[in-house]
């Protein structure tokens, strides 16, 4: 439609301009009834000689019509095309020469959001003409507001006074003449289409009109080409932000999320540079996270106070800022550049904000001279939302992580302690147990020497010999159960054991103890029973505290019940039970009210009077940590039993 209400345009204004010939017959009726005379001859020979010029003229009008709309068609052809703007100008730039008598043409774009005119394409006769800048200031130009009003301006600039920058420049390559055609599309200025001729007063309304004609065809055109780079421009920007959360939404990793953040943007906005600086609540301060840029080594780690820098107050105003050039920003900190020997121009940033607090700004650099846009910072800061998210969570998992190791080194701290104050609780028992053998061994050394310096009997001395053998081998027996008990074992992960033989060994190693307690061990192995996945050396920290808790809670004696059979526990809430060996230690001494028993797994919690309260409490999480599960019932005067539940396999995640 619009093309076809210019072409209307166009016949209005051929109306107007290009007279139309009468149509006259060649003789009329009054001559045809006459006699001719000489002298009317000759009149009617005049007549017929301007029929024959007007009607001439009228066909070079409509010959001048018929180019104009070849040359409009062409230009149609060209929007169709879908073109650049750049090859979009240019080729109108040709077309036009067929049409106006000038040897200098151009298509300039006025970008009002950053003051600036944009050079598309320049051409000095047929030849393209590159000296000029291709970007230049907008107050160049001289004569915004008359084109605003949309009509072309026709001057001879050779007599102007005050020639604008860009007028100079033509006169500076012998031009006299200018046409300056406005390109409107959508009712706003967006540029200009410039004939010029090297001779004065060339230009007439029919050029004007020509003008007019092609800037805004070339206008109607550019819109399409921008529309077009627009949506492409879109729809490369939805796809990098998708494509963001999608990578920012696959791990937790700080480290990977904050380089995967920064790749997007620079893709995004095809930026030189981009950094994520997150704030140090200790210090208060913002430091380079992440760097994506030549020098991105030097600036990795660097700190800023807050006070300092674009960035400093983005974070502090949570305002983005779009900054054209930097070096005449009275916030700019120019640190940055001196350490990485970048000259920064133009700068966008956007806090990051989590939960209403800002955690960090992201900052996007060209150093090229160039300008970024506003819809270059809406799409940074529809980035940065998802990016925020991304980043608190990844700092929480990595606190949780460092929790969960300083928890588990805690863990096996604890785990040690509980192990001496164990071996502590033992020693009175078991230096008996030491001190009787080495008297026996002390006994016969000394029969031995009395034997030897009298009769020696050699079947007496062999006795003596035999029993100081037996004791010594039963005192290093003893120790060494001590050493391996109180080390930590080499290998701290998972094999496959026989329960009743690691119950059988922490009994062996406690057996005096019981002896003195005059505690009875009632034994119910269960035959067959298969081996489990677990660690030997935690599971006898388990069972020693369970022991000596037992020995303690029958201080006249009683019976220890051990059982063991076969059950089945659920490791994990979305798997199905698994195959499991539950272990009963059932003592007959005083039990706990259930006061006491709701306590009973808290740290630091005892009812003794030198106790840690650790025993059960890192029991409880050794037991856990095996994906076991164990549980207590008591009651005051009757006794109390322990249930531990052990799978016969341990998942991937196991204690190690």
């Amino acid at each position: 439609m619009w093309h076809l209400e210019i072409k209307q345009r166009h016949m209005t204004h051929k109306n107007s301009s290009v007279k139309q010939p009468n149509r006259v017959p060649l003789i009329s009726p009054q001559e045809q009834s006459t006699s001719e005379q000489p002298d009317d001859l000759l009149q009617v020979i005049a007549r017929l000689e301007q029929q024959v010029t007007e009607r001439g003229q009228t066909i070079v009008a409509l010959q001048q019509y018929t180019d104009r709309l070849r040359v409009l068609h062409q230009i149609d052809q060209a929007i169709l095309a879908v073109q650049s703007p750049e090859d979009i100008a240019q080729t109108a730039l040709k077309l036009i020469l067929q049409l106006v008598p000038c040897q200098w043409t151009s298509v300039s774009l006025f970008d009002f959001e950053v003051g600036e005119v944009v050079l598309l394409a320049a051409n000095l006769g047929v030849t393209p003409y590159e000296k000029l800048d291709k970007i230049t200031p907008l107050a160049h130009v001289g004569n915004i507001e008359e084109l605003r009003q949309g009509q072309p301006l026709v001057e001879d600039i050779s007599t102007l006074s005050h020639p604008s920058e860009i007028d100079q420049q033509l006169l500076a390559v012998g031009m006299c003449s200018r046409i300056q055609a406005p390109l409107i599309s959508r009712d706003d200025l967006i540029g200009s289409l410039t004939l010029a001729a090297d001779t004065p007063g060339i230009f007439s309304v029919e050029h004007s009109a020509i003008a007019e004609e092609m800037a805004t065809q070339i206008a109607l055109a550019l819109d399409n080409a921008q529309l077009y780079a627009e949506t492409q421009r879109r729809s490369k920007g939805l796809a990098a932000l998708n494509k963001a959360g999608r990578v920012m939404a696959s791990t937790l990793e700080l480290e990977t999320v904050l380089e995967q953040i920064m790749a997007e943007v620079r893709v995004l906005l095809e930026a030189e540079g981009a950094s994520i600086l997150l704030h140090d609540p200790a210090s208060d301060e913002l430091f380079f996270a992440t760097v994506v840029a030549p020098d991105a080594n030097i600036l990795t780690g660097m700190r800023l106070p807050l006070t300092k820098g674009i960035a400093g107050w983005v974070m502090q105003e949570q305002q983005p800022v779009l900054v054209d050039d930097v070096q005449h920003d009275p916030r700019f900190y120019d640190r940055i550049d001196k350490a990485s020997g970048l000259v920064t121009h133009s700068l966008l940033a956007v806090p990051l904000i989590y939960k209403d607090k800002s955690i960090g700004v992201i900052e996007v650099v060209n150093t090229a001279g160039q300008k970024f846009r506003q819809h270059d910072l809406k799409m940074l800061e529809a980035l940065t939302g998802s990016a925020a998210i991304a980043i608190a969570n990844a700092r929480l998992y990595k606190d949780l992580q460092n929790r969960i190791k300083a928890l588990e080194d805690t863990q096996q701290q604890l785990i040690q302690s509980e192990k001496m104050a164990a071996l502590g609780r033992l020693v009175a028992s078991i230096t008996h147990e030491v001190n009787n053998p080495l008297q026996s061994v002390q006994t016969c050394l000394t029969l031995t020497r009395e034997e030897m310096a009298e009769k020696q009997r050699p079947e007496k001395i062999d006795r003596y010999l035999e029993i100081v053998e037996t004791e010594i081998e039963r005192v290093s027996t003893i120790i060494g159960r001590m050493r391996d008990f109180y080390r930590p074992t080499a290998n701290q992960g998972m094999q496959l054991i026989n329960l009743p033989e690691v119950l059988e060994s922490v009994l062996e190693l406690s057996g005096k103890q019981l002896q003195h307690g005059d505690i009875l061990i009632d034994r119910q192995w269960l035959p067959d029973l298969p081996e489990i996945e677990a660690n030997p050396d935690h599971l006898k920290q388990v069972f020693l505290n369970l022991l000596l808790n037992a020995i303690d809670a029958m201080p006249q004696g009683g019976t220890l019940h051990l059982k063991t059979k076969k059950g089945y526990i659920q490791t994990h809430p979305s798997q199905p039970s698994q195959p499991a060996i539950q272990l009963e230690f059932k003592d007959t001494g005083q039990g706990m009210t259930a006061e006491t028993m709701s306590h009973l797994f808290e740290p630091f919690f005892t009812t003794k009077p030198n106790g840690s309260g650790l025993g059960l409490c890192i029991s409880y999480g050794i037991i856990e940590a095996h994906h076991g599960q164990i549980r207590v019932i008591s009651q005051p005067e009757i006794g109390t039993t322990f249930y531990i539940h052990l799978p016969l396999k341990q998942p991937e995640q196991a204690l190690s």
